[in-house]
């Protein structure tokens, strides 16, 4: 069935046009309205867009869509400002649920910057009312966990320290505090969620994604425990959005041989995409591995990375073999800088880094000298941009103004030719790609600050990265531009992005999202 969109602002390859038409999921044409009504003909279904943008779908470049969907079911910690809060969060959350006493509670979404630190072991202990509570930092790279927590974990005080983590420990006892592999391994104790919950947050997650007119969605670590959930998904059918996962290497051969469908194309609207690694953690956790202290770090801390350079090259070559491509988290200077060694030692060992595509993930203290390494080794900046708004005031306090303002170097980027693309993490942030955009465009933290004036870009240039940039990043030749031959997934808009105000970007809505020809969301 053909459909014909008219009476607005169409965002076609090349410039404004005035209608677009569809035939199934492709479009079949863009151009004046006279040409495409006779294209459409006269039994067309007909989409008055009544004066509003018609844009292409945004690409999610990065985010964990099951962590998404599983944070759902979730104790919401988002805003937490007191422990008296938390305990009337958590006797709310409790109400009507089948826990007892000694089962795990974990909560999502926690900031402490919003409660002026973590809270200690004692206090989580006693709002914790017998269960095994863990408050997981915002950003997935810390936990504090209550005493029963940490022993249904198998944590105690002779537990090592894992490589690439940390365990807190105060004159010999435990904090509580885990961070990055020592929470990531001790996140194998929660239980498996119930599937049918499970599955209605899978839908209830694509809704909050379509939402925000997305039709590409990525799941950027994908681990062994998720392959039956995502079988279930595929089974059942329920899945709108394509979905591009990215497994381990450990876990990539179990992936590729479930789901041998899924390899490297869409099936059921899932693709394996190729390989995730983690490199370093946050900034805003201090745990990001820089090339320079930390401010007011005294020992010369700096970070540390998560993975020895030889496991990364290993990785590498991984992928060369698969013939497929590699993802790799760095926040931190020294963490790109670890990536682009070991892109060009795979180079030198006969790795096709064309075809094997890295990309960057969040790159946010890439520096401008790093940059201009990146377009012989083939890789691709994805920046966190949205950390300027988000967590740009404890940059400054952790990094200095000059080094925080120099984070996700948009403008830098540009000036050198150097494609990016821009996404939010999600579920550490929602997947709002015109906050996005308006964060990449004004730089403002949440105190007012302006952080890196001469790093702000276009609209255009950020409308890009959200779409046409992205779909390269996938490779993905038939997304991200709205042009005849191309997948029909789009967007209606209430404002046109290129000409709105910077400062108003974020006041755009999402009015309808359209994944290959078929509305999955509307206003």
């Amino acid at each position: 069935m053909k459909t014909i969109y008219e009476n607005g602002t169409i965002l076609a390859r090349g410039g404004i046009a005035q209608a677009l038409v569809t035939d199934g999921e492709r479009i079949l044409g863009v151009g004046n309205l006279d040409d495409m009504r006779a294209l459409a003909g006269k039994d067309a279904v007909q989409i008055d867009l009544e004066g509003r943008t018609l844009a292409p779908a945004f690409i999610d470049p990065h985010s964990h869509f099951m962590a998404v969907a599983n944070s759902m079911l979730q104790l919401d910690l988002a805003d937490l400002h007191s422990l008296d809060e938390l305990k009337a969060r958590i006797a709310a959350y409790l109400d009507g649920r089948n826990l007892a006493p000694g089962d795990f509670l974990v909560g999502t979404g926690f900031d402490p910057q919003d409660m002026g630190g973590w809270p200690g072991l004692d206090a989580l202990d006693a709002v914790a009312g017998g269960y095994a509570l863990v408050l997981q930092h915002k950003s997935g790279h810390a936990a504090m966990a209550s005493s029963i927590a940490l022993t249904k974990m198998g944590i105690t005080t002779d537990t090592p320290d894992p490589d690439g983590g940390r365990i807190g420990r105060e004159n010999g006892k435990l904090t509580g505090y885990l961070e990055e592999n020592a929470f990531l391994n001790a996140q194998h104790a929660f239980p498996v969620p119930d599937m049918d919950a499970l599955m209605d947050a899978v839908v209830r997650a694509q809704r909050l994604y379509a939402g925000h007119g997305i039709a590409t969605v990525q799941e950027g670590l994908m681990m062994a425990q998720m392959l039956p959930m995502y079988q279930e998904m595929m089974r059942r059918g329920i899945l709108t959005l394509d979905v591009v996962g990215y497994p381990t290497p450990q876990d990539y051969a179990a992936f590729a041989d479930a789901l041998p469908g899924c390899v490297g194309k869409y099936s059921g609207h899932v693709k394996i995409g190729g390989l995730k690694l983690i490199l370093d953690g946050s900034p805003q956790a201090r745990t990001a591995y820089m090339s320079a202290p930390y401010a007011n770090a005294d020992d010369g801390y700096r970070g540390y990375p998560a993975m020895a350079d030889a496991d990364i090259v290993a990785a590498l070559m991984q992928a060369d073999r698969l013939g497929t491509q590699v993802l790799m988290h760095c926040n931190g200077d020294a963490a790109a800088q670890q990536m682009i060694d070991a892109c060009r030692a795979a180079q030198a060992n006969g790795a096709d880094l064309s075809k094997i595509r890295p990309v960057m993930i969040h790159a946010q203290t890439l520096r401008p000298d790093q940059m201009k390494e990146l377009p012989a080794l083939h890789i691709t900046p994805s920046f966190f941009v949205a950390h300027v708004y988000h967590w740009g005031d404890i940059h400054i306090e952790n990094l200095g103004m000059a080094r925080a303002s120099g984070i996700s170097g948009l403008a830098s980027a540009k000036a050198l030719s150097l494609p990016f693309t821009l996404h939010q993490d999600a579920p550490v942030i929602k997947p709002d790609m015109l906050e996005t955009m308006w964060c990449a465009c004004v730089r403002r933290t949440k105190r007012g600050v302006t952080l890196g004036e001469g790093e702000k870009i276009d609209a255009k240039t950020a409308f890009d990265a959200v779409t046409k940039n992205a779909a390269m990043q996938y490779g993905e030749a038939d997304k991200g531009e709205l042009a005849p031959g191309m997948r029909a997934d789009m967007t209606i808009l209430s404002g046109n992005p290129l000409t709105t105000p910077a400062d108003a970007l974020r006041t755009i809505r999402v009015e309808r999202t359209i994944a290959g020809g078929r509305t999955v969301y509307a206003r």
